[in-house]
């Protein structure tokens, strides 16, 4: 093995022992979060039923026109990680709609249990949504007291 391809060697094995670092002392994570926009008065039609799964499972159990429009905004399922599940965790959606424009609305939830991996849905939909708008900006922030310990947001977030 020639001079080279050692130190290549050894930048590889000290390069993968940072980033291996820096991921394991995480404190906590939001590492996905998914976006839907439930629009009832369109329907979507397509032979694959993934494509119409979500739409029929938001609407699920709605019959009249009151409880669609009452299903009707935007769902964000948030998926998070904490390593102390001991310690109560807040999860904190700010979010600004259309017809508000730069007011900030914020909603909370508090998990309980806290899991290994966790999923929290939330959402803007109904009332709320019909009477503000549409979301054009939002950032979900997992929060311990008063200290935020991960965060994740949309583009239009500042």
């Amino acid at each position: 093995m020639n001079l080279h391809h050692l130190l290549m060697l050894c930048l590889a094995l000290f390069s993968a022992g940072l980033v291996s670092c820096a991921s394991s002392n995480k404190e906590a994570a939001i590492t996905k979060v998914n976006y839907y926009k439930l629009d009832a008065t369109k329907a979507k039609n397509s032979a694959d039923p993934a494509i119409t799964f979500e739409r029929k499972y938001y609407l699920y159990g709605a019959v009249s026109t009151e409880e669609i429009a009452a299903r009707q905004g935007v769902y964000y399922r948030v998926h998070w990680s904490v390593k102390d599940k001991t310690t109560p965790v807040r999860l904190v959606l700010q979010y600004r709609q259309s017809l508000t424009a730069a007011v900030v609305h914020t909603k909370e939830i508090t998990p309980d249990p806290i899991l290994a991996s966790n999923v929290t849905e939330m959402s803007v939909i109904g009332d709320e949504f019909k009477t503000n708008g549409h979301v054009t900006a939002w950032k979900i922030s997992l929060m311990r007291g008063k200290e935020e310990i991960a965060s994740h947001r949309s583009y239009l977030w500042e």
